[in-house]
């Protein structure tokens, strides 16, 4: 095997090639994208630096969670094809009873709630809905151990979700020390793991999760190897109900309105229509929110 750089829209994707035969994985469709102006983001607004989504299909809603310890939730129709009908429904800002002030890198939407995954405690908040934490958590397989691990080693995280059979669900940014070479590694509370070979042509991080029934979709993010190529991103799955590893489904997420934005938030509706939502805190392209409605290519039956 060779690897190839292949120019795929706005990205340079890096795919393995047999002879000249090129496969790059398919690209989602980018249905639409919608950018909250500058002028809407002052500094104590809760809509800034958003970096976790979740899907309430109860509610029929979009959380969205802060670095600043907000949470979100936000009017959506789950069928319509543009995101005109986004809409902020209201904002609870979450009340830690000691500081520091709450980091929040991913919510699940619960009946009487929310969990946050809270980067400042690196523990996950059982959160009312009047913001009040009730509790926590601690991240599976050891992921929270280390308060004081610096940003650098790539032990933090951003992807949680929660699976009814294997309890919170949780990936390191990076791989860590302990991890087998070249690989992303999937805790479960229960003490299940699900590996997945890290994306090779640049630094792959992990950023954000969303889980369907057994299929766990993570956002992975790659900074190229080459010199001034801009970074990009493809949503992978992951089968938790298969006995042995196979091969990742992805999709390429592509679009010149995304170059520089930093996406990390991911929730998805239905089995191919998901919401991403960009952190202004971590762009390069300036203080902008930006929230992308895609469309994944269906699995084949």
């Amino acid at each position: 095997m060779k690897l190839l750089w292949v120019l795929v829209g706005s990205a340079v994707i890096p795919v393995a090639a047999a002879a000249s035969n090129t496969v790059a994985p398919p690209r989602a469709e980018v249905l639409d994208v919608r950018a909250l102006a500058r002028e809407t983001q002052a500094s104590a607004s809760p809509m800034r630096e958003l970096s976790g989504l979740d899907w309430d299909a109860t509610r029929q809603r979009l959380v969205a969670v802060s670095d600043r310890g907000w949470v979100l939730e936000l009017v959506l129709d789950p069928h319509a094809q543009t995101l005109a009908s986004l809409e902020l429904a209201r904002s609870v800002e979450v009340r830690a009873p000691t500081k520091p002030r709450v980091n929040g890198e991913s919510v699940i939407a619960r009946p009487d709630g929310w969990w946050v995954a809270d980067e400042a405690r690196r523990r996950v908040l059982d959160v009312s809905r009047e913001g009040n934490v009730r509790g926590e958590r601690a991240l599976p397989g050891g992921l929270g151990a280390g308060a004081s691990a610096s940003k650098s080693s790539g032990s933090d995280v951003e992807a949680v979700a929660f699976h009814p059979r294997h309890g919170l669900l949780a990936v390191a940014q990076r791989p860590r020390a302990s991890d087998p070479p070249g690989t992303h590694v999937v805790h479960a509370e229960n003490g299940r793991t699900w590996l997945l070979a890290v994306s090779t042509g640049g630094r792959s991080t992990i950023k954000a999760a969303d889980l369907r029934g057994d299929r766990l979709r993570l956002l992975e993010k790659i900074d190229p190897d080459v010199k001034g190529a801009p970074y990009w991103f493809v949503v992978r799955e992951v089968d938790l109900a298969a006995d042995t590893p196979s091969p990742a489904r992805a999709w390429i997420i592509d679009d010149a309105r995304l170059v520089g934005h930093n996406l990390e938030g991911l929730a998805c509706m239905d089995d191919t229509r998901c919401v991403l939502v960009s952190d202004s805190g971590g762009s390069k392209a300036g203080d902008v929110t930006l929230f992308v409605l895609v469309r994944l290519p269906a699995p084949a039956r």
